[in-house]
């Protein structure tokens, strides 16, 4: 089992995670947005069926939930990142750096 050792192993790690994390941040929000869109055409289909009704607020609310869950992780990362030294520049979500 490979450890990291060296507190500089870890700290060359973390421009990957940065940058992986940039896609991350840059999909996820799409993909909610689709569950977001997805749930309005369910309600619009289950006309007047309440159990299909349920469904699609079910799908809403949880696609609200992860977009919550996305932003906070995302203010928590930068944070992170800050304290151990890193350089947040490249985290963005949708391309928009949303803190300085």
């Amino acid at each position: 089992m490979n450890q990291v050792t060296n507190v500089s192993d870890f700290k060359s790690l973390l421009p990957l995670i940065s940058h992986v994390l940039d896609y991350v941040y840059a999909f996820a929000p799409l993909l909610a947005l689709l569950y977001i869109f997805l749930s309005a055409l369910k309600y619009i289909a289950a006309a007047g069926d309440q159990k299909k009704a349920q469904n699609a607020r079910d799908t809403f609310m949880h696609a609200i939930i992860g977009l919550v869950i996305i932003y906070g992780s995302y203010l928590v990362v930068r944070e992170v990142f800050a304290v151990l030294g890193v350089s947040t520049q490249k985290i963005t979500m949708l391309g928009i750096n949303y803190l300085p």
